[in-house]
This record gives C-alpha cells, sequence and structure tokens, in this order.
C-alpha cells in the first residue's frame, strides 16, 4: 500500500498528462474569409429597330409654290399693243393726290394707296393721259384693310367730269357695273359673287376691264368675270377709285397699271 506521498505524485503525474492531452486537442478559432464584393454585369440593351425589318421610305412632299401674279397674267385675246404702264415709283404722270376729310390718296413704296376713313366715302383719281375710247385696261390691286363686305374698288373708264362708268371689285369677292351721270351713283348691275378674286384683306388680286364701243368685259386673276352692255357714255378719261360703304375703314393699294390697245379682229 502506498503511502500519501506516493498518491501526491501519481496525482500529479496525472494533471500533468491531463494537461498535455488538452493542449495537444485545443482547437485554433477559425479565420473569416473575405467575401469578394460583388461587382454587377453589364446589361447589354439590343436597340429594337435592329430586331425588326426596315420601312420603307417614305417619299418626301414638295410644296409646289403658287404662281404669283403677274402684270401679264392670262392677256385676254382682244388685249393688243401696250400703251402705257405706270409702276407709281414716282408721280411723274401727275396723278392728283388729295387729302379730304374722308381720306387720302397718296403715292409711296411704288403704289397708289386710297385709305378711307369714313362711311359713304368715295374718292377716285384720272390719268391726265388720254387714252382711247376702246382698249384694255388692267392694274394690280392689294386690299390691305377692309372692314365691310361691300367696301370696293377698281377702275373708272371714259370719266368726263361727273360722267363716267365704274367697274366695282368688292372686299366680298364681289364684282359689278356702275353708272355715275352726276356725283352720285346713278345705277348700277346686282353684285355678282366671283371665285376667281381672293375676298378679304390682305389679298392681291389683278383686275381687268376690255372695253369697246358698248361692250364691257371685266377679269378677276385673269379670268372674265362681267359682261355688261352700256351705250351711254362713248369715251372719255381713265382713272381708278375706292368707296366705302357703311363701314370707316378701307386701305387698298395699286400698282403695275397697263393700258393696252384693241389687237385687231381678226380677217
Amino acid at each position: 500500500m502506498r503511502g500519501a506521498g506516493g498518491r501526491r505524485g501519481a496525482l500529479a503525474s496525472s494533471a500533468a498528462l491531463a494537461a498535455f492531452v488538452l493542449g495537444a486537442c485545443q482547437i485554433a478559432p477559425a479565420t473569416a474569409t473575405p467575401t469578394p464584393a460583388f461587382t454587377p454585369t453589364p446589361t447589354v440593351m439590343v436597340p429594337l429597330s435592329t430586331l425588326l425589318p426596315p420601312l420603307p421610305a417614305l417619299p418626301t412632299a414638295t410644296a409646289t409654290p403658287e404662281p404669283a401674279v403677274s402684270p401679264t397674267q392670262a392677256l385676254p385675246p382682244q388685249a393688243g399693243d401696250l400703251i402705257l404702264h405706270e409702276d407709281f415709283t414716282a408721280n411723274e404722270r401727275g396723278w392728283p393726290l388729295h387729302a379730304t376729310r374722308g381720306g387720302t390718296v397718296a403715292i409711296a413704296a411704288g403704289q397708289l394707296t386710297f385709305a378711307l376713313k369714313e362711311p359713304l366715302a368715295s374718292m377716285a383719281v384720272l390719268l391726265a393721259e388720254s387714252v382711247p375710247a376702246d382698249g384694255y385696261v388692267a392694274v394690280t390691286a392689294r386690299s390691305l384693310l377692309c372692314d365691310a363686305p361691300k367696301n370696293e374698288f377698281g377702275v373708272v373708264l371714259r370719266a368726263e367730269g361727273d360722267r363716267q362708268y365704274r367697274i366695282g371689285f368688292a372686299c366680298d369677292g364681289s364684282v359689278r357695273f356702275e353708272r355715275y351721270l352726276g356725283p352720285g351713283l346713278e345705277g348700277a348691275s346686282a353684285w355678282r359673287p366671283t371665285p376667281s378674286l381672293l375676298p378679304g384683306a390682305p389679298a392681291e388680286n389683278r383686275i381687268a376691264v376690255v372695253f369697246a364701243g358698248s361692250q364691257f368685259t371685266a377679269y378677276a386673276n385673269g379670268v372674265a368675270v362681267l359682261s355688261y352692255t352700256e351705250p351711254l357714255i362713248e369715251a372719255g378719261q381713265l382713272g381708278l377709285f375706292a368707296r366705302t360703304e357703311r363701314s370707316t375703314l378701307l386701305t387698298v393699294a395699286f400698282d403695275d397699271l397697263d393700258v393696252r390697245s384693241l389687237a385687231a379682229a381678226s380677217p
């Protein structure tokens, strides 16, 4: 039987052995492995147009410009040789320009302009040069301000003082023949609608008249729009006019006045 010293030595040996075994079996702490950061892969966008068949090319529309109104546009067969041309760059022909309470007539910017500002106002100017009793007259009329349908402008024919004829073109696109045998309107034909005349303002029209004996034929932009027979006045001066009805404002400018003789009749 061992003594107390022997037992203490055995216990010390056992404790040392246990310590050795535990030390050998100790597990070292695990080291975390860093996870690599996520990098998104870019998405390639395929255009939709590459997945569809191409559309056929559409034809390009080309705008066709409207022909401008020409001073010599659509001359009627009766029109003969040119007698005079007036472009109103200056008042070399002595047009009687004037101002009244009802309005003014002036030449400016290459135009003869009537500006009326009262109801029932009427203004006319006559060419100082004589013209044949029979002939053709054409002028470009630019209506700049028309505040009533029957405000009118046009050509004076065979004027002898207060006796004269007028071909009136109204702001609503109609035309009529007028007779003056005194200071006021003595008689007139009915207004006739004229599709070839551009109505309103601003508008530009080439108006013309063939006058031969007692027969008068009016044209708007090359289209015959009125024929009238009137035998009372055989000759006289030629001119231009403007007239308001029961409104107050009318402004019209005339340009490129042509006067022609009548063409010789074919045998």
